[in-house]
């Protein structure tokens, strides 16, 4: 459930602005 809540945070931030999608992978390793 997370997992694909996440995965679409990444795909939204990746749409927004593709520069932040290391932000985003790097919260979502420490989310893990």
């Amino acid at each position: 459930m997370m997992d694909a809540a996440i995965q679409n945070m990444l795909l939204v931030s990746h749409a927004v602005s593709p520069p932040n999608i290391d932000a985003a992978r790097q919260k979502t390793k420490a989310l893990m």
